[in-house]
């Protein structure tokens, strides 16, 4: 059961981004340029990574004790 509620928590994570990116790139549009639309999808993906390793290093951590 553990597993997944965890699985639920990255796909909530994921989720986030996936609707907050096109928010952000509305709002600055980020759109105009080629170049600086391929590096602000990099950088959504990298944060998504990001929280997910964060998530699964907390999780990893929190079972330990």
């Amino acid at each position: 059961m553990e597993k997944h509620f965890t699985s639920l928590k990255v796909g909530l994570y994921l989720l986030i981004l996936i609707v907050l990116q096109p928010i952000v790139f509305n709002t600055l549009n980020l759109e105009r340029s080629k170049t600086i639309s391929i590096i602000g999808h990099l950088i959504f993906i990298l944060i998504g990574i990001l929280l997910i390793y964060l998530h699964s290093r907390y999780n990893k951590d929190k079972s330990n004790n």
